[in-house]
């Protein structure tokens, strides 16, 4: 049993198994992730799951899998940072998380969503805790608010776009799209950008041919019919 701190990570290395103890709330980020990981956790004032997940814990395969790039992932996002300066598009951070959520609830966008429904808090602050640790995701945030997710699949990339009803009332969508494929071909994330839009969501197809995103065959996304439209990045 250790803290669920640095502590935890070095355990893992050396092929221990264990379980992790909550100590602090500096620690629940990474607490997240070992639970993710299959390490058992509890929180350090209710220990009566302790036995059950000792117990587990020496069942399973007592080294997490480890791919050895941690350091090379850190080196490309402070490349990433240092690439953009102060210009936007920016990386989101967690301090972003009420901010998104917004943007994601917005009556519009829930709308034109394949999943209409609201999106809760707590879904939503695991969901960004998961998505800023993958290496394989980028949320970019502009200038003036409004989001771009790029999710990363061998040399394409799936985007969303969310923005501030009163930018989206101004248009103001194109300048965050080209921005988000510009940041794609200057970081070599992705050569190919991908978006799938219903075939009656008239303002976003418009927006996204408007930025050079074509028709690129179709299909359905959660059982609702859709049309994929796709650029190119140079």
């Amino acid at each position: 049993m250790v803290t669920a701190s640095t502590l935890a990570l070095e355990t893992a290395a050396i092929g221990t198994p264990f379980v992790a103890v909550v100590t602090a709330d500096n620690q629940r980020r990474q607490a997240e992730g070992l639970r993710r990981a299959g390490v058992g956790l509890v929180e350090a004032d209710e220990f009566s799951q302790l036995p059950r997940l000792v117990s587990a814990a020496m069942r399973q395969p007592a080294v997490l899998a480890v791919d050895g790039r941690g350091a090379d992932r850190i080196a490309e996002r402070l490349l990433e940072i240092a690439r953009a300066g102060d210009v936007a598009p920016r990386m989101a951070a967690w301090a972003d998380a009420e901010s998104l959520l917004s943007w994601a609830n917005d009556p519009v966008a829930r709308a034109w969503s394949f999943d209409p429904r609201p999106i809760a808090r707590d879904g939503h602050l695991a969901w960004l805790s998961q998505r800023l640790a993958d290496p394989d995701t980028r949320i970019l945030i502009g200038a003036d608010g409004g989001v771009v997710r790029l999710q990363r699949c061998g040399g394409e990339a799936r985007l969303s776009i969310a923005m501030p009803s009163e930018r989206r009332d101004r248009g103001d969508g194109n300048g965050l799209l080209d921005a988000a494929a510009q940041w794609t071909g200057a970081n070599r994330f992705a050569t190919r950008l991908v978006a799938w839009i219903k075939p009656d969501d008239g303002a976003s197809l418009a927006l996204f041919r408007g930025c050079g995103f074509a028709e690129a065959g179709g299909g359905e996304q959660r059982g609702v019919p859709a049309l994929r439209l796709m650029r190119v990045i140079a």
